[in-house]
């Protein structure tokens, strides 16, 4: 007969050693649990490699491109600043456009005005041609030159007004001609030089025609003080006062004979003026 206290330790025994078993498998739940720590921390270490890797990727590009970013604001420095530069020259463009406008709109303004003020004063005038052929009248303007009238009307000879010989380069009004005045046109004409004793000179060009006299005349009214005029015409010259010779021979302010006759032996003679009194030119 068995006894029931060993088979009741034969099962506890074999309880022990079940227990044991599964400890030994490792079925203890502190070694699970310790574990799964050492593999949290396993992930961690990898998460803070990744992020380190990540981090030295990204300061590598950031140097990279750090000099691209810094030309990037240096251009748009420049940009800048050309802007600027295009602004002020545009506003100078627009100043200097301005004063030019201005400058040619005074210009066109005071052109219009000269050409409206010469219109104004360039008024239309007849004059009287008169030759040995025929007399005729034209209408002209006071601008306009002597010589386009010697071709309007094409006139051989000499223009003459008073006697005096015209300057054809000049205008009707420089010549001192006004509405309805003649024009003579003569064949000749005398270039008459007057030596004073002091030293002044002066000259006339007069028609051939004209009286001696009436050409001191004309010297005197253009050259000399006029109080000397009235005497001579009335036969109360003093011949001390101013005396014309010629050839050695005095001329008269009531003489007549015409310039061509009296100096017929020179093209361009001289008088001579001799005044017995110390008289300025």
């Amino acid at each position: 007969m068995m006894n029931p206290m060993g088979m009741n330790q034969m099962n506890l025994n074999q309880i022990g050693m079940d227990a044991m078993n599964i400890n030994n498998m490792g079925m203890n739940p502190m070694n699970m649990n310790q574990m799964g720590m050492n593999q949290v921390g396993i992930n961690n270490q990898f998460n803070q490699m990744n992020i380190m890797n990540m981090d030295n990727v990204t300061m590598n590009v950031k140097n990279l491109i750090q000099p691209y970013e810094n030309k990037i604001k240096e251009l748009e420095e420049i940009i800048r600043q050309k802007d600027f530069e295009i602004t002020v020259l545009k506003q100078k463009l627009n100043t200097i456009s301005n004063v030019n406008n201005n400058f040619m709109n005074m210009n066109q303004m005071m052109m219009n005005q000269n050409i409206n003020q010469m219109m104004i004063e360039n008024k239309e005038i007849d004059i009287i041609i008169k030759s040995e052929e025929e007399t005729s009248k034209i209408t002209c303007f006071e601008h306009d030159k002597l010589s386009k009238i010697r071709e309007k009307c094409n006139i051989k000879g000499f223009l003459t007004h008073n006697y005096h010989i015209l300057d054809e380069s000049k205008s009707i009004k420089e010549n001192g001609l006004k509405f309805y005045d003649i024009i003579d046109v003569k064949p000749n004409f005398k270039h008459i030089a007057f030596k004073k004793t002091n030293g002044c000179n002066y000259a006339l060009n007069l028609s051939d025609d004209l009286p001696i006299g009436l050409a001191i005349i004309y010297y005197l009214i253009k050259y000399e003080d006029p109080i000397y005029l009235l005497p001579l015409l009335n036969n109360k010259n003093k011949f001390n006062d101013i005396i014309f010779i010629y050839n050695a021979i005095q001329l008269n302010v009531k003489d007549v004979t015409p310039l061509r006759t009296i100096f017929s032996n020179s093209n361009n003679p001289y008088v001579v003026v001799n005044l017995t009194k110390n008289l300025a030119c």
